[in-house]
């Protein structure tokens, strides 16, 4: 696995220097922090307890970027993280775009594939367990919640019913803008989820199709996004 790094990419995570270097020298192990892995723009901690796991073999410079200017129409504000305990577990390169905010509870646990990317405004908050598949990719304002922060109570027993359940997302996703991944989410390997859909515990996803709708269901079968692939971007917007 081998990612380079242009001097424009890197120029902007330059600026921000030495709270890149605080924050990799306190969520990481010295040997892997003197690599700087995490590169940051704009980032405002609001707390740093836990840590973040990187196999010594993907540890490289640059593997995590955070609060890049991902989309001019959102705000150039970088990334906040409140990372109140728990563990985000890195195994591959991530690329998360500014406008967003990361909290992982005490017992949160995290886990990010390779070529996971959130182009802006993305929202996740892990008290539990979260797993976001190999090439993961998140559209404008997408929130991932493992919690809904607030149990609710049945009239008739009183028995609370659990606030929330891990959430696992297969390799290959694309989440448009403003979805929303709730608890017990669990999705198949290449799928694609249309604008505004709302995921829980009961949606039923399928491989190589496009979903939407409220509840959401297949839309079309036999699609996927590869973004690594020529000609993947709309020429309209991009040419």
């Amino acid at each position: 696995m081998r990612y380079r790094h242009s001097f424009s990419d890197i120029l902007p995570y330059i600026w921000y220097l030495i709270p890149t270097i605080y924050f990799n020298l306190r969520m990481l192990p010295f040997r892997q922090a003197r690599k700087l892995p995490i590169l940051l723009i704009r980032p405002k901690f609001i707390s740093l307890k836990g840590k973040i796991e990187i196999d010594d073999d993907v540890c490289r410079f640059g593997l995590v970027k955070m609060g890049g200017w991902g989309c001019k129409a959102y705000p150039n504000n970088g990334v906040k993280l409140n990372f109140r305990g728990g563990t985000w577990v890195v195994k591959g390169k991530v690329w998360i775009g500014s406008n967003s905010y990361l909290e992982i509870g005490h017992s949160g646990i995290l886990e990010t594939g390779d070529k996971v990317v959130a182009s802006t405004s993305l929202n996740i908050f892990c008290y539990r367990s979260i797993v976001l598949g190999d090439a993961t990719r998140f559209g404008w304002e997408c929130k991932v919640m493992d919690s809904s922060f607030h149990p609710l109570k049945a009239v008739d027993t009183g028995e609370r019913k659990a606030a929330g359940a891990p959430i696992n997302i297969g390799a290959f996703n694309w989440f448009a803008t403003k979805c929303a991944i709730l608890p017990g989410t669990k999705t198949a390997d290449y799928c694609v989820f249309g604008y505004g859909s709302v995921l829980t515990k009961g949606t039923k996803s399928e491989a190589y199709c496009v979903h939407g709708g409220s509840p959401v269901h297949v839309l079309s079968r036999g699609y996927y996004r590869v973004p690594e692939e020529e000609g993947d971007r709309d020429p309209a917007v991009w040419s």
